[in-house]
């Protein structure tokens, strides 16, 4: 056979495998992109890279400092097992980074579309089970799983749909193989295979031969003994590296509307306790109704053996939708790769059903419709889709935009040695994680119990070399707790850019400033007093604070923004008028931080313009940096009438 001769005998195949290799290109761009634009985090792109990172280079079991308040021992295994990791190791050796974790995580996830063309070639032809896969890829919920950091449940489609497919094709050795790599995946996964094993005794059921039927029986005994003995070795390990569970770790929090402290409870709570489980189910329906139509819309259209293929599911689907933990039930997250291949082979094989009943021709059309609304929904619901710009489900919808910030805020990363400890923020982390001493800020999750407190005190108890924050993009606002070992410590600013600040502590030189400090404060930015808001056409933004002869309990008409400024010499201008500049009374303008008022100008209405916005300027110098810096406005008198629009502070150089 020549050349093109193969090509045409394996046309599906290659056309699959191109489809595999665009989704991961793409996948692999669109993640690492947002990597390189801050929307990845320490929870958990973070953690499993200082885990990987930590394993090769420290001897240690997969240890990473994100949750050394949850596990004294510092491994992952002292949260989850997952023996699957190990596999990973060789691949992250070669280029020890986040990066690699996002390639690895795409590859993984677009060579799940592998077994589901074999799923589809049990069924159909070559040529329809390649038009099948391909659709797979385009799955929203799968694109979520792929967005969003790296999880290790992301070989759960590929394994799962390997788990199916040797279990349809009765290769029964594989399928154990596939089991015990599914079970590697996380502890939680025995539910899954457990459910799994009614699945497993309605397929044998329906074999023919009696002689097959007794094997078969006996892969069930010899899968259940496996899953048993997987969930006994994970309860050990978790108990070996993390002793003393800490009451969060079980999730109980998630079903604070059901009533139950453990996901353990919930069968046998929600029979007993029906009020409590609709009340559980009824929490955010809108948003759980959605999970539900974007997991399943393009495939009712053949649904017919969709609920024998949701056996295995329906533990996931009991504690996700009786929770009030969003995550669980939103596309976007990790959490969908459970139901995922199950879903995508239940619709296979009603697509089965359907030729069988109706023949080739309905298949046909099916296909037509189904490929055009997969289409529709990839790109009406996929991170990956412009369409999406804007959408908030989850991390993974967070869009890539690189600008002269994200630049600059790359090159204040540059400027950490490799080596060096530091402490940083959860959208930072990632960005040091292979390294061991890389610290975060914990978030608030822990608000009201004495382990967050007592995590948050040993965070600011450390220090390290180096602290970076970026006031703007904090996205738990717990970054402020850094400002205890900054100013109780001997830091100081070493970079400074728009809110981006480096400090390294023993520092005796000048920051750098890769731009003057100049920020333009409006109505949103700072706190009113005895003023209100109002709309004015001719302002900056269409906003502005005023304030009309009103009693007032203190003379204070607005303070704020409590700014970090570095040492310098600055000039303000408040941008101010009046409605009425025959009145005579006085207001102080200021500057105002640690407890000391700087340069106060006065100004009376009479040096106003009426309904014309006039500047006026303030100069000071601050020979150290400031971390709380207002810039006031008080009232000396009572009978006046002024509006602001902005206030500006910029850098003399």
């Amino acid at each position: 056979m020549n050349f093109w001769g193969k090509i045409r005998e394996n046309q599906y195949e290659l056309i699959i495998n191109l489809a595999i290799v665009i989704y991961t290109i793409t996948l692999t761009w669109f993640t690492i992109a947002k990597h390189n634009t801050f929307t990845t985090y320490a929870w958990d792109l973070g953690i499993f890279d200082q885990g990987f990172w930590t394993t090769i280079n420290q001897d240690k079991i997969f240890y990473y400092t994100c949750e050394l308040h949850l596990s004294e021992s510092g491994s992952f295994f002292g949260i989850h097992f997952s023996p699957i990791l190990f596999t990973v190791l060789p691949i992250y050796y070669l280029h020890q980074s986040a990066e690699t974790l996002l390639f690895i995580q795409s590859l993984v996830l677009g060579l799940s579309a592998y077994p589901i063309y074999q799923i589809a070639q049990l069924y159909h032809n070559k040529k329809t089970g390649c038009i099948l896969a391909c659709i797979y890829l385009l799955n929203p919920a799968l694109h979520g799983v792929n967005c969003y950091d790296f999880h290790v449940q992301a070989f759960l489609p590929l394994i799962l749909g390997y788990v199916l497919y040797y279990t349809l094709s009765r290769k029964w050795l594989s399928f154990i193989l596939a089991t015990n790599l599914a079970l590697a995946v996380q502890e939680q996964v025995f539910y899954l295979m457990a459910a799994y094993t009614i699945f497993l005794v309605i397929i044998i059921i329906k074999e023919h031969k009696q002689e097959t039927k007794r094997i078969q029986y006996l892969i069930i005994i010899l899968f259940l003994i496996t899953a048993i003995a997987w969930k006994l070795i994970s309860g050990t390990v978790i108990n070996f590296y993390n002793p003393e569970i800490p009451a969060h770790l079980k999730a109980g929090q998630h079903y604070a509307v059901l009533g139950v402290n453990d996901p353990l409870e919930i069968p046998l709570y929600a029979l007993t306790h029906p009020v409590k489980t609709f009340q559980a189910l009824n929490y955010e329906w809108y948003n759980k109704i959605g999970y539900l139509l974007c997991l399943f819309t393009p495939y009712l259209f053949a649904a017919s053996q969709l609920p024998l293929y949701l056996l295995p599911t329906a533990p996931w689907f009991v504690i996700s939708l009786l929770s009030n933990y969003p995550p669980y039930y939103r596309v976007g997250f990790q959490y969908s790769a459970y139901v995922i291949p199950f879903i995508f082979s239940g619709f296979i094989a009603g697509t089965n059903q359907l030729l069988n009943e109706r023949g080739i021709e309905a298949i046909h059309k099916t296909i037509k419709v189904i490929t055009v609304l997969s289409i529709i929904t990839g790109i009406s619901l996929s991170p990956i889709s412009p369409l999406t710009w804007g959408m908030h489900l989850s991390p993974a919808y967070e869009k890539p935009v690189k600008t002269k910030r994200t630049t600059r805020i790359n090159q204040i990363i540059d400027i950490v040695p490799k080596k060096a400890s530091i402490l940083t923020q959860d959208n930072l982390f990632p960005h040091f994680s292979n390294r061991q001493e890389a610290y975060v800020m914990i978030p608030p999750t822990y608000k009201d119990v004495k382990t967050w407190k007592d995590a948050i005190n040993w965070v600011t108890g450390l220090e390290p070399e180096y602290i970076l924050i970026d006031l703007e993009t904090d996205p738990h606002n717990t970054i402020r707790y850094a400002f205890t070992p900054i100013r109780q410590g001997n830091y100081q600013l070493l970079a400074f850019y728009d809110n981006v600040y480096l400090y390294k502590r023993d520092y005796t030189g000048e920051a750098i400033t890769y731009e003057p400090f100049n920020i333009t404060y409006t109505y949103n930015d700072l706190i009113p007093q005895n003023m209100k808001q109002q709309n004015d056409l001719n302002s900056t933004i269409g906003i502005v604070l005023s304030y009309h002869n009103m009693s007032i309990q203190t003379r204070t008409l607005w303070y704020g923004p409590y700014e970090i400024v570095p040492r310098g010499n600055y000039t303000v201008t408040f941008k101010l008028k009046t409605t009425d500049n025959r009145i005579n009374e006085t207001i102080q303008l200021d500057v105002y931080y640690n407890q000391t008022t700087i340069n106060p100008v006065y100004i009376t209405d009479s040096m106003l313009m009426n309904d014309t916005w006039t500047n006026i300027e303030l100069t000071f110098t601050l020979p150290q940096i400031a971390y709380d810096l207002e810039l006031r406005g008080i009232l000396l008198g009572l009978n006046t009438t002024i509006v602001l629009d902005t206030i500006r502070i910029e850098e003399q150089q």
